[in-house]
């Protein structure tokens, strides 16, 4: 997993003391398949299936940001300092040709073969969590968590790539 966090410069994210979640957002389309996009053809899941996976997915992520945010200081409040978002969003990746390309693809969770993998490519996901000011909605951080998309991996990967992205945040001296 590839974590980048960036701050904004002109911002000392210590003097934010509280926070809340926007909205959910909708899962973002790249025209390449989506674990969150209606069935292509018919299934034998559930109705309702993949809105299910959507609303665990949001339980997951902010569930493990908000005990992240708790343990640095920061208090979730109904009148919020910072708004906090999420979004996911993959994109088809090919194989170039070099074995580093494959063995990167392998160390980041991919299943198929090399000759599978070069031919076919491969279905690369990343996980991006905003903090925005909640007065004028200016960006103040972002941190993004990329791999290869293995739905076998989803349930460890989810709370491993909020730790990680979270693990850049500063810490408050002390909560209010």
């Amino acid at each position: 997993m590839r974590i980048h966090t960036e701050t904004n410069p002109q911002v000392d994210l210590s003097l934010y003391h509280t926070y809340e979640w926007s909205a959910p957002r909708a899962p973002q389309r790249t025209g390449y398949v989506d674990d969150f996009a209606p069935p292509a053809e018919p299934t034998t899941q559930p109705a309702g299936s993949s809105r299910w996976a959507a609303e665990r997915f949001d339980q997951q992520i902010r569930g493990r940001a908000d005990s992240e945010l708790t343990q640095r200081g920061y208090t979730r409040d109904r009148k919020p300092q910072m708004l906090f978002s999420w979004h996911i969003s993959t994109q088809h990746k090919q194989i170039q040709d070099t074995w580093g390309d494959f063995a990167r693809y392998r160390a980041e969770g991919g299943i198929e073969g090399a000759g599978d993998a070069w031919i076919d490519g491969y279905e690369e996901g990343s996980l991006v969590i905003e903090a925005r000011d909640s007065r004028n909605r200016a960006l103040l951080w972002y941190g993004t968590a990329t791999a290869v998309v293995n739905p076998k991996l989803r349930e460890k990967r989810i709370p491993e790539a909020v730790a990680e992205i979270f693990a850049q945040w500063p810490a408050r001296s002390a909560p209010r």
